[in-house]
């Protein structure tokens, strides 16, 4: 299978350049960190993939484990997630069920309390 080989020059990738808003320095170092395991090469006017399998290469950083734990991860706090909604769909219910003692309308109907209607004492009076 015949490799692409597309050449890369980190100061066409800046903002105002056509592959996207980033710097001219992130790119490089981008591809500096692909160059030591093999994944990009510097070549005259600028960078192309390397010879290096990126399998191989994920393999050797332990790519595959990293991913194992990010989804475990990911799972237990889905899990976790799941179980909460289920205590707020349980508490909604509740709610919703809930037969207030007085009801509400009369409460309503009895009007404004005495407490909340008059104006506010004065300091208490000391003798």
């Amino acid at each position: 299978m015949a490799r692409r080989t597309t050449l890369v020059n980190p100061s066409n990738c800046g903002a105002n350049g056509t592959r996207g808003a980033r710097s001219a320095e992130a790119v490089s170092a981008g591809l500096r960190a692909l160059a030591e395991h093999g994944l990009a090469e510097r070549r005259q006017g600028g960078w192309v993939r390397g010879p290096a399998d990126p399998a191989r290469v994920a393999q050797q950083l332990g790519a595959p484990e990293l991913l194992a734990d990010i989804l475990a991860r990911d799972w237990c706090k889905r899990a976790e997630w799941r179980a909460l909604l289920t205590l707020a769909e349980v508490s909604l219910t509740l709610i919703d069920d809930f037969v207030h003692p007085v009801p509400h309308q009369d409460i309503a109907d009895q009007g404004v309390p005495l407490w909340a209607s008059d104006e506010a004492p004065g300091p208490p009076v000391t003798a």
